[in-house]
Parts: C-alpha cells; sequence; structure tokens
C-alpha cells in the first residue's frame, strides 16, 4: 500500500479527506432515505462539491507525480460529484430543482480545472 500513497500527493491529508468526505456523503444519504427529505443537508450537499474541488486544487500542489494525482483527484470528484447528487436528490423535497443542483458539480470541475491550470502554468515556467 505504501507503494501507492505517494500518488495522492500530500497523502497525509488527501486519504483522510477522501475517506471524511464520502462517508459524510454516505451518512447524509442514509439519514435522508430514513427521516425524508431535509433542507440542512441539501445545502451541506451542494456545497460539498466545491469544497471538495478547493481542497484538491491545494492538494495538487503537493505532489510530485502531477499527472497521476490529477487524474486520481478528477475521478474522487467526479464521484464526490455524483454522490453528492444522489443525496440531492433523497434531501429535497421538490425535485424539479436537481436541474439547478448541477451547478455545484459544474463550478467544482471549474475550480478544480482552474487550479490545474495555475499548477501547469507554474510547472512550465
Amino acid at each position: 500500500m505504501n507503494i501507492f500513497l505517494p500518488y495522492f500527493g500530500w497523502y497525509t491529508v488527501a486519504v483522510p479527506f477522501i475517506l471524511v468526505i464520502l462517508f459524510l456523503l454516505a451518512f447524509s444519504f442514509m439519514y435522508c432515505k430514513l427521516q425524508g427529505p431535509n433542507k440542512y443537508v441539501a445545502n451541506f450537499s451542494f456545497y460539498m462539491p466545491m469544497l471538495s474541488a478547493i481542497v484538491f486544487g491545494i492538494l495538487l500542489f503537493y505532489t510530485t507525480f502531477f499527472w497521476t494525482t490529477f487524474v486520481l483527484y478528477f475521478l474522487i470528484l467526479i464521484l464526490v460529484n455524483i454522490t453528492s447528487f444522489k443525496v440531492l436528490a433523497e434531501a429535497l423535497e421538490d425535485k424539479t430543482a436537481l436541474g439547478v443542483t448541477m451547478f455545484s458539480g459544474l463550478v467544482s470541475i471549474y475550480i478544480f480545472v482552474f487550479c490545474f491550470i495555475v499548477k501547469l502554468i507554474i510547472d512550465l515556467f
């Protein structure tokens, strides 16, 4: 396992963060499945992909395996977006608002790609 950990960049921060985010989203999903819609969980899951993108973008600056770490973080960010969307589907009473919640995923991808471009420019120049 120690062979693969450096691909996560600053893995002492990245791995616990990834596990906590996925655990919180899974817990939120189960809570809404059992208790029904909840606006606080909906707000939490709306902002979670953007927070994850900011943290992954910052952690991208602390890696020596740039491309591998970028791909791993991007795949994890897509997983967080999908999970967050499922939590929002359970947490919202009005399902017509799900189209607006896709905005959260788009903004998170934009934030992460912006951090990627900044890191790429810093490394090239």
